[in-house]
């Protein structure tokens, strides 16, 4: 927010709508002007908060550009804690696996992950589970287990970010963190 207050009412707007997505009938020369001028108050913003606002900006871009067509049918996981300053995610797409939304598999999971002082995730374990079935079955027969399915997703996801570091006596320490996990299929 501190970012858009450096611009002027009209910038705001037209920011606020291209960040959104609802800026369609937009001219493109009109709407990369606007994420220029947005660009470099974004650029004049200092220290952490400045690197971290950047950095999400063209992860998202990058994500938003490279994402697959959306299906009919979309399955989306809710995952707490990853959005609210405590992790940063990285390159790995967190994305509902097929087998378990074709069967309408929900439910949640605990992940034990050890940070290190530069903020990486070193061990992730899960620590518990609890979904509506405990496998999918594939057109062949075979059986295809939560732990198949959900875990690789789960961990590559916090394995490829970075969580806040935390400090004791102005050192970066290593911690444990807690992460619950809601998948969902959202219609």
């Amino acid at each position: 927010m501190k970012v858009l207050a450096r611009l002027d009412e009209n910038e705001r707007d037209d920011i606020i709508a291209a960040l959104s997505g609802s800026d369609e009938g937009v001219e493109p020369a009109k709407r990369c002007a606007g994420m220029r001028r947005y660009l470099a108050a974004l650029s004049a913003t200092p220290g952490e908060a400045g690197r971290t606002m950047r950095r999400e900006l063209i992860v998202n871009s990058f994500r938003a550009a490279i994402a697959p067509p959306s299906t009919s049918r979309s399955a989306a996981a809710s995952v707490d804690g990853a959005h609210h300053g405590q992790f940063q995610p990285g390159l790995a797409v967190l994305e509902y696996p097929r087998a378990a939304a074709k069967e309408r598999i929900e439910g949640e999971m605990i992940l034990a992950i050890t940070v290190d002082e530069s903020g990486d995730a070193t061990r992730i374990t899960i620590s518990g589970r609890k979904f509506n079935k405990y496998f999918a079955t594939l057109s062949d027969g075979q059986h295809l287990s939560v732990e198949e399915m959900f875990d690789p997703m789960a961990i590559n996801y916090y394995r490829s970010g970075k969580f806040m570091r935390r400090y004791k006596d102005g050192k970066p320490v290593s911690y444990q963190a807690q992460v619950p996990m809601v998948w969902s299929i959202k219609e």
